[in-house]
């Protein structure tokens, strides 16, 4: 499971957590968790931390736009806030919890970049083929 700054596409950091959204979220996860609320058939809840904001290269005119609110100040404070409230959750013992730092897994491709891999606008890496003079990407 990850928000944040999908939430922060569409509203800025002061909404989200002002009129309570954020905290309702967290609330339904901690009862999924604790087993007060049944969930299907789930046996392992994995939150993913919200990766920073990336420089918009995309060929699309409403890439700036998504960008409002999606800055990393509100992307750390929103991950600040998640963690504080998730890490504490005392589970069922029919459920296993998580918690995955996203960036840590996407940084050392960004590094080692042999597969031309490039950030785009709503997700971190693209493979970015050329063709003429325009490019397209694929979400890996």
């Amino acid at each position: 499971f990850q928000t944040g700054s999908w939430d922060l596409a569409s509203m800025p950091l002061s909404k989200l957590l002002r009129d309570g959204a954020a905290k309702k979220l967290v609330n339904v996860i901690t009862s999924i968790l604790s087993g007060n609320t049944r969930c299907g058939n789930l046996h392992h809840f994995i939150w993913l931390t919200n990766v920073p904001i990336t420089t918009c290269f995309s060929n699309y005119e409403d890439c700036e736009g998504k960008t409002v609110h999606r800055i990393n100040a509100a992307i750390a404070a929103s991950n600040q806030f998640y963690l504080k409230h998730l890490r504490n959750v005392n589970t069922s013992d029919n459920i296993k919890f998580s918690i995955i730092d996203a960036y840590s897994i996407i940084k050392p491709r960004l590094i080692l970049n042999q597969y031309n891999e490039n950030v785009c606008n709503n997700h971190f890496t693209c493979l970015v083929s050329y063709v003429g003079f325009n490019y397209s990407t694929m979400i890996l």
